[in-house]
């Protein structure tokens, strides 16, 4: 970002604070505890990574790339959990641990979804949150059966 950003004449101070910004994704960057530049670049952070947030977990196939996740955990040598199952059985405490960033850190920045999905499209929702929680109802349902078998409901991704 450095050699793109002075390549077209941004400030070393610009340059900064976007990466600062943009760090605000790491689910381990410790928002309450910096000190932004200006509120702007604060509210800027706060809508980035709450946008990564609401953006990974809406996705329609994401309890799928679990796995693959596991998978890139593994490969970058991140101690995470033993198997798929198990990632796959933490989505809902990821959910409540997302929800708590969202509303204490990231100062519920998502409650803008609802009125640009009703000004954009004339839908009166939050469809991310309809999205994540359609999703998680659908998961947990599956948990509920035989979980020897798994697998078998992840059949929109070739390969699983």
């Amino acid at each position: 970002m450095q050699k793109h950003l002075s390549g077209v004449g941004s400030t070393a101070d610009f340059i900064s604070r976007c990466e600062t910004v943009i760090l605000c994704t790491d689910l381990d960057y410790p928002f309450n505890q910096h000190c932004f530049a200006t509120d702007t670049d604060k509210r800027m952070g706060q809508m980035i990574a709450a946008s990564d947030l609401l953006a990974q977990t809406a996705d329609r196939i994401y309890i799928e790339k679990l796995p693959l996740l596991l998978q890139e955990f593994q490969k970058a040598g991140i101690k995470s959990h033993e198997n798929e199952l198990g990632l796959i059985k933490e989505a809902p405490q990821f959910n409540d641990f997302m929800r708590h960033r969202l509303v204490n850190e990231l100062d519920g920045v998502d409650r803008y979804m609802r009125p640009h999905f009703k000004c954009r499209w004339g839908i009166d929702l939050n469809m991310y949150q309809v999205t994540i929680d359609r999703s998680l109802s659908h998961l947990s349902a599956r948990l509920k059966t035989d979980n020897s078998n798994y697998r078998k409901y992840f059949r929109r991704i070739k390969g699983l």
